[in-house]
C-alpha cells in the first residue's frame, strides 16, 4: 500500500471501529476484542487471503452476493469499480451486513462466516484469531 493508502486505511479502520460492538462475552484469541485491532485483523487476514486468490471485492475480499444483497436492501447501486474499493464505504458495507447478522442472534464467529459464505468446517475465523493473540500481546498492555 501506498503511504496514502495506508492513511486512508487507518482512518477508515477509527471510523468503523467506534460503530461496531461485538457480542458480550466474545474472545478473540482469549482476549476482549478491541475493535479498532479487531477491523485491522479482519482486513489484514482477508487481503492475505486474497492472495492465495480467493475471489472478492477490496481489501476486505467482499463476496459479489453481499455487495448485490446490500444493493437490493438500500435499494441503491454500488459501484464495483470505486465503491468497494473504498475503505471507508467498504467497512460501511461490511459492518452493515455484519451487524446485521450479529443483531439476529449469531455470534462474532458465525456473523463472520455467514457473511463470507464460509462453512463451519472453513479455518479463516481460526487464522483470525491467532493474527489477533499475536498482535493484541505486542500492542495492548496486560495491565490495563
Amino acid at each position: 500500500m501506498s503511504l496514502r493508502e495506508k492513511k486512508e486505511f487507518t482512518h477508515a479502520v477509527v471510523r468503523s471501529g467506534q460503530r461496531l460492538q461485538l457480542p458480550d462475552g466474545t474472545k478473540l484469541g482469549g482476549h476482549i476484542p478491541d475493535s479498532d485491532l479487531f477491523l485491522y485483523v479482519w482486513a489484514k487476514t482477508r487481503s492475505d487471503l486474497r492472495s492465495d486468490s480467493k475471489s472478492g471485492h477490496g481489501i476486505l475480499g467482499l463476496p459479489e452476493f453481499q455487495v448485490a444483497n446490500l444493493e437490493k436492501k438500500a435499494g441503491a447501486k454500488i459501484d464495483r469499480v470505486f465503491d468497494v474499493f473504498n475503505f471507508n464505504l467498504q467497512f460501511k458495507i461490511a459492518l452493515v451486513l455484519y451487524k446485521e447478522y450479529l443483531s439476529a442472534g449469531l455470534s462474532a464467529k458465525d456473523a463472520y462466516l455467514k457473511l463470507y459464505g464460509l462453512g463451519k468446517a472453513s479455518t479463516e475465523w481460526e487464522r483470525l484469531e491467532k493474527i489477533y493473540a499475536d498482535l493484541h500481546e505486542k500492542v495492548i498492555p496486560e495491565n490495563l
